[in-house]
């Protein structure tokens, strides 16, 4: 019935254009993995600039993009033109004042993008679009515009009429840095430092742009075998993978292969192509063939090519062969042996690609073809990319594929193995032969930080005005001006000013900070925790939050879910805001009190120093849950003996495990058969505060390195892991770390970095039970492949490859976790976990694999440690979301409105009430819709998102009171609703589009009535959509009156018992729910309990029975 009632369309039609279809997030292709390309590149249109010059615009989208600190995705798109009268296609010559978002290039509206045009003798022949911002998820961009260069085009002018195809490839950054080449000097022919002719094991490290020397001696670079040549050099020309370069992030696909072919001349055409040996179809006669693929085949692999038509292509779309040394860089990262802490033999698998490309290196993958070192042909590659048409440059393997080889895929699985290096590819065709290319990177891609949160530029962008904002370093929270200053004798006074963005308070939900501090009491002592003093749990005597936003202080005194843990007690304490609203905290001069002898002494209060840390964190309340989703989830909970039944969790008591009847159970990774997850165990029915962000941010860890002293700062920074993002100067012992993106994420944290932190901060694990709780919230788990926004706020969640690592119910050691919190030092509680191998992880996609591929994880997929080889891991940001016990005087639980398997009475009126007078004489309401737990979707209720940016702001927004009664012959619905702009300007079925009450009844004998009721421009309209006849439509009285003043909107229905087939102690199902639309369309809606929005579920609906 309503505009989200009809779900997404996923309908696309097909365009002359390089685009795909998703059908799945790894699709597989007659059994062999075979990601779908999605980018779309749509409406092209082409309009005179100037003289020299003409504007093309264009829509563009992709899915599963990314941009983070380490690298992003990318798309390079390309151009071919046909004049108007003319029978060949030519490539199309960029215009670009410099590389950078250069002027002309911009869009309309969508995701915002940055523009890279490369320049040079080989540049101008396409731009890489790339988010310019942090984020994840889907790229969409409309009039996207790029400057045409007509002065290098033929028989074109600004007055010429041409057809314009745009044609793009999804890409992968890879940074400039250094890299091994080799592993452990086992792999057939892999490369390794040369060192006395017996000794293979130590990998040759490429440290630089320049030449590489290669031979039988000390120090430089030999292989096993296809070696390079002995007393000569790699030349400084050959790209010798340390530069940046954007990396295919799949391989060649059948739809961008079929718009190769149809813009080359058809005989040209023809000697690219063979009949059912080349994927794509074709019709037409010769001299006028159309290539074309099916719409399923669009984005998938263009397999059964050769060197030379899949170089042809390359050389077509501008880019480049990439070479074995950039291969094993894509592959590996800057990984090194004895630095994954893992389990010891974790190294020895062939792994997916370390920066996000697909279909790599893994089981069931194709192999790849780059240029070799192991001949002279090969060695003379210089780099030189395609200038748009299919003709090779010199510096390429030609035809033949000499100085071409093959490494990768399944054959070659471990990236170190070259036995087939140095062997050319086949000229003939062959079914399983597919290829990937790359370009190199223009400097100005490189990142780094600038204004707003998660934003990023390029090492050179433009100045402030110019389209750029300034750079702001610092992060948020931001924590600063702290002061310690004598208070009495046993107490101190600390002042600070604290400050946040995007925080909420509603209802029973808010955001926090959890506040801490550092003391140094003097230059020659090491910085140590400072102990809070605390006369009660909310706003002790002393905390105040001084001046800017109201504050209120919740310290904790040492609660866990089944202990007195004092000794975590008083560490830090939650800083929230006092009243309900949204946006950005500030409060200056905000005070809290420190117990002086905890830290001991402080001699001089003017020599010590103090510093205060901060981190975001979203409230769990109270309250029972349901762990796993269906049979379908990988290792999922369910409830014995039903597979498909998830587990209700509901109290904090201990939960019965095993293969007996109303237990909990999983299909792998299960708990103790005949045993329980103890009382002690964080079982997540209690409230916790949970971090809001997957990772610790780049500011806090730096200050953790900061605050730990030197030799124990060593173990948790690595110089090419977190070196990448925290930056180290000065000499050993006194380093100084410092965050290069204060707000980014942190990537490379082990399980033992993140413990570390947590212990550090006062925080602990969480548990899995905690993690389903944190994501799902209350609500009835949506079935098999379950993945939620979180309910109750957090971010980052089930997204971006990312997993989450909390303990696990499925591990003996993990069920002995009594969730004892950090004291403020490194030393973990004794009850934590000492490695993972009591982790399960969880969140997306298990790409990490060795020998099993499985999507994504949801919200109750589950995989140990060892099926993943995960703990730091070849991508950069495993999760570590760290929690703390809520006290109890933090917040109210949320329970069942209405509780499952009980009716509730609806009550009789003693006669006939006005319906244009709600709620006079219509007694109680049934229902109070003003908390942000009834507002949906749950991305729309807090702060601006990676999913939203239009939000409820608070019960003057939308808000409603729900009537449900009964006189002798009727029922009575009836709402107050409070709305700050009415607006409706629909007819007929269209009501749902605009501000609107709809409601759903089951009755008793299974008819499900579904209607509106609306103010519209045209007066009061009621539209029933489902339902049996028409005499509800026909019979129900009703009214929509609007005070305008008031800003409330009343609703009134009485629709008699006899027309929906209602009799007193039936049962029947009731629903109802209201959309807001200020007149940009329906953000979210408040609802009285799920199954009517969306897809409609009349089991969810709550029961009720008429009083007699």
């Amino acid at each position: 019935m309503s505009r989200l009632g009809n779900g997404y369309s996923f309908t696309c039609p097909r365009a002359a254009v390089a685009c795909a279809v998703l059908l799945g997030a790894r699709a597989a292709w007659a059994g062999w993995y075979d990601a779908a390309m999605t980018l779309r590149l749509r409406n092209a249109t082409v309009a005179p600039r100037d003289a020299k010059s003409a504007t093309i615009s264009f829509d563009v989208t992709w899915e599963r993009s990314w941009r983070h600190e380490v690298n992003h995705d990318a798309a390079w798109v390309f151009f071919k033109v046909k004049p108007a009268g003319a029978t060949k296609w030519q490539h199309v010559r960029l215009a670009a004042d410099r590389v950078l978002n250069p002027a002309g290039y911009g869009q309309a509206a969508g995701t915002p993008l940055d523009f890279i045009v490369p320049d040079g003798p080989d540049g101008f022949v396409g731009m890489f679009l790339r988010r310019a911002e942090f984020g994840q998820g889907t790229v969409k961009a409309t009039k996207v515009t790029a400057v045409w260069d007509l002065t290098a085009a033929t028989g074109v002018t600004k007055d010429v009429k041409a057809e314009v195809r745009p044609c793009g490839v999804e890409m992968v950054y890879v940074p400039e840095g250094p890299f091994v080449l080799g592993w452990e000097g086992k792999q057939p022919n892999a490369f390794y430092m040369y060192i006395d002719g017996v000794r293979s094991d130590t990998p040759y490290r490429v440290t630089g742009p320049g030449a590489i020397p290669t031979g039988r001696a000390k120090g430089k670079l030999w292989a096993l075998g296809a070696e390079p040549e002995d007393g000569g050099e790699i030349p400084a020309d050959f790209p010798n993978g340390y530069a940046a370069m954007y990396y295919m992030k799949s391989h060649i696909k059948r739809g961008p292969y079929a718009d190769f072919l149809n813009t080359l001349p058809p005989e040209q055409a023809a000697g690219f192509y063979r009949e059912r040996k080349t994927p794509v179809e074709r019709k037409g006669t010769p001299s006028h063939y159309v290539y074309w693929s099916t719409e399923q085949d669009w984005g998938h692999h263009q397999e059964g090519l050769n060197w030379a038509e899949a170089a042809a292509y390359a050389a077509w779309a501008g880019l480049r062969p990439m070479t074995e040394l950039e291969y094993e860089k894509a592959m590996r990262g800057p990984m090194e042996p004895g630095w994954a802490q893992g389990r010891p033999q974790s190294h020895k698998i062939g792994y997916p690609s370390y920066w996000g490309m697909y279909d790599s290196s893994e089981w069931m993958t194709w192999a790849e073809h780059p240029v070799t070192v192991a001949n002279a042909k090969g060695r003379s590659f210089k780099g030189t990319h395609g200038c748009g048409t299919p003709e090779l440059p010199a510096d390429w393997p030609q035809a033949d594929g000499v100085g071409s080889g093959t490494r990768g895929g399944w054959d070659y699985i471990h990236p170190s193995k070259r036995q087939g290096a140095a062997e050319p590819a086949a000229p003939e065709r062959r079914g399983w032969y597919v290829w990937r290319g790359v370009r190199t990177a223009p400097k100005e891609a490189a990142q780094t930080p600038v204004a707003g949160r998660g934003r990023l530029a390029s090492a050179q962008a433009p100045a402030a005005g110019e389209g750029e904002k300034a750079a702001t370093p610092a992060a948020t929270p931001t924590i600063e001006n702290v002061k310690i200053a004598a208070r009495d004798d046993k107490t101190a006074l600390v002042t600070f000013d604290i400050a946040w963005e995007d925080s909420w308070r509603h209802g029973r939900l808010h955001d926090a900070v959890w506040v801490f501090f550092r003391l140094k009491p003097d230059v020659g002592s090491g910085w140590q925790p400072l102990r809070l003093a605390a006369d009660k749990v909310i706003n002790p005597t002393g905390f105040d939050s001084g001046k800017g936003t109201p504050l209120e202080f919740v310290v904790p005194a040492g609660e866990t879910s089944s202990t007195q843990d004092a000794a975590g007690g008083l560490v830090g304490m939650f800083v929230r805001r006092a009243k309900d609203g949204n946006g950005k905290v500030a409060a200056r001069g905000a005070t809290a009190i420190t117990d002086l002898e905890s830290p001991g002494n402080i001699k001089q209060f003017n020599k010590a120093k103090v510093q205060g840390f901060g981190i975001e964190m979203a409230y769990v309340a109270e309250g029972p849950f349901y762990v796993g989703a269906s049979a379908e989830e990988l290792n999922g909970f369910h409830t014995w003996p039903n597979a498909g039944k998830p587990y209700r969790v509901t109290s904090a008591g201990p939960i019965p495990t095993g293969r007996q009847d109303g237990r909990l159970w999983a299909l792998g990774m299960a708990p103790e058969d005949g045993g329980q997850i103890p009382v002690s165990f964080p079982n997540g029915y209690g409230a916790f505060y949970c971090m809001k962000y997957l990772h610790f941010k780049q500011a806090l860890y730096a200050g953790f390195l900061n605050t730990i002293g030197a030799e124990r700062a060593k173990t948790h920074w690595y110089r090419d892991y977190h070196g990448v993002a925290i930056a180290r100067s000065g000499q050993a012992p006194h380093y100084t770390y410092t965050a290069t993106a204060p707000n980014g994420r942190c990537p490379w944290l082990s399980w033992a970095d993140g413990a570390a932190v947590a212990a550090w901060a006062g925080l602990r694990p969480m548990t899995e039970l905690e993690f389903e709780k944190s994501l799902r919230g209350p609500r009835i788990p949506a079935g098999p492949h379950d993945a939620p926004v979180s309910f109750w706020g957090l971010r980052e969640t089930s997204t971006h490859a990312i997993y989450e690592r909390p303990i696990s119910a499925g591990s003996a050691g993990g069920r002995k976790f009594a969730g004892s919190h950090g004291r403020g030092t490194l030393d973990l509680p004794a009850d934590w976990p000492a490695d993972t191998d009591c982790i399960a992880y969880r969140g997306d996609y298990a790409h990490n694999m060795g020998y099993q591929r499985i999507d994504n994880l949801c919200a109750s997929g589950r995989i140990k440690s060892i099926t993943c080889h995960s703990n730091r891991r070849n991508h950069p940001f495993a999760g570590w979301r760290a929690v703390r016990t809520a006290p109890a005087q933090a917040g109210q639980p949320i329970g069942d409105r209405f509780p499952a398997g009980v009716a509730t009475l609806v009550p009789r009126l003693a006669g006939p009430v006005g319906l244009d007078a709600v709620p006079k004489g219509w007694g109680k309401p049934l229902a109070t819709l003003v908390d942000c737990v009834d507002v949906y979707p749950t991305q729309n209720r807090f702060a601006p998102n990676e999913h939203t940016q239009d939000i409820w702001r608070g019960p003057a927004d939308a808000s409603a009171k729900v009537y449900l009664a009964r006189d002798g012959t009727a029922l009575y619905v009836g709402a107050v609703v409070t709305d700050d702009r009415h607006f409706n300007s629909k007819t007929g079925s269209e009501i749902t589009k605009g501000d609107v009450l709809q409601f759903g009844l089951l009755t008793p004998k299974g008819v499900h009535y579904n209607a509106a009721l609306a103010l519209t421009a045209g007066g009061v309209v009621f539209h029933q959509s489902e339902g049996e006849g028409d005499v509800v439509a026909k019979e129900a009285e009703r009214s929509v009156v609007r005070d305008e003043d008031a800003k409330r909107t009343r609703y009134g229905l009485r629709i008699p018992l006899s027309a929906l087939g209602l009799k007193p102690g039936a049962e029947f199902g009731f629903n109802i729910v209201f959309f807001d639309d200020d007149g940009e369309g329906q953000p979210y809606w408040l609802q009285l309990a799920p199954g009517l929005t969306q897809r409609v579920n009349t089991k969810l609906y709550p029961r009720f029975v008429l009083a007699k």
